[in-house]
């Protein structure tokens, strides 16, 4: 086990942001349905989502004299499997400052436009009560998982031909921790999906999702706070996440805090970027 955090507002809660989201995708690599492929000072991933997160590469080189080769071969590696946008990710600000002119040269642009949020699970906002009739289940079997998956595309309005790409690449993986996944159920119809996963030391929360015609209940706050106590059960003391604006009042009220911004690249061969 990494070692914990213990401080929600401390540097190293910045860093596991981050760190958290990066490791979640390189785990990927326990599934069929995704490409994980690792090198001296680098690790790419490919899924079937076309979203930029979901196809990165994480890099710690310094940007020396085989620099730019690295970056072209990366393009290319993309490109070749039909990627048209990726994400590119530093472990530190100061490394991605290093590389921000030879990747702008390249057509990458820099994004930090996505808040991260931290909380000190100790302190979570415990005072609203599940709303009448929400029953939140840990995702146990496939069946369960393809429900997660349609609520959570539903939820997110997401295209609808990546579902069976999303639940394909999932079913891969394991139900069983790192990873746990959370379906809110409202008087026996699943409504609304998060996930939990255990890494850098803290409990990166994603896929905080409500279908839309049950919004404005409480429901992503339940199906999140599930996930976060989970983690605090097993010992954990710090839940991180990366907030959408329409969730970014929600985790408040939990007890979030803005501690930095999700920075990172992207390229975009050419489209508009998702």
């Amino acid at each position: 086990m990494d070692s914990l955090l213990v401080d929600a507002s401390s540097a190293a809660s910045r860093g596991a942001v981050v760190n958290n989201l990066i490791d979640y995708f390189v785990s990927l690599d326990q599934s069929d349905g995704a490409e994980v492929q690792s090198g001296p000072g680098y690790t790419r991933w490919h899924t079937p989502i076309s979203h930029p997160w979901y196809n990165g590469v994480t890099c710690t080189l310094s940007p020396g004299k085989d620099a730019c080769r690295f970056a072209e071969e990366t393009i290319e590696h993309f490109k070749a499997r039909g990627v048209r946008v990726f994400s590119w990710w530093c472990r530190s600000a100061q490394s991605l400052t290093e590389w921000e002119p030879l990747l702008a040269s390249l057509g990458f642009r820099r994004d930090d436009a996505t808040p991260g949020m931290a909380v000190d699970l100790h302190s979570l906002n415990r005072e609203h009560l599940f709303p009448p009739g929400l029953e939140i289940r840990v995702v146990r079997d496939l069946p369960a998982l393809a429900e997660w998956v349609h609520t959570l595309i539903v939820g997110y309005e997401l295209p609808r031909d990546w579902e069976d790409s999303f639940y394909r690449m999932l079913a891969g993986m394991t139900l069983d921790w790192p990873v746990h996944y959370y379906l809110g159920y409202l008087n026996g119809h699943p409504v609304a999906t998060s996930n939990a996963y255990l890494a850098s030391g803290v409990v990166g929360v994603y896929c905080v999702a409500t279908l839309p015609e049950a919004r404005g209940q409480g429901l992503g706050a339940a199906v999140a706070r599930a996930s976060l106590e989970d983690g605090e059960r097993l010992g954990y003391h710090v839940g991180v996440l990366q907030s959408s604006k329409m969730g970014y009042g929600v985790y408040q009220r939990l007890g979030f805090q803005h501690v930095c911004q999700i920075d990172h690249f992207v390229w975009a061969n050419g489209t508009d970027q998702p």
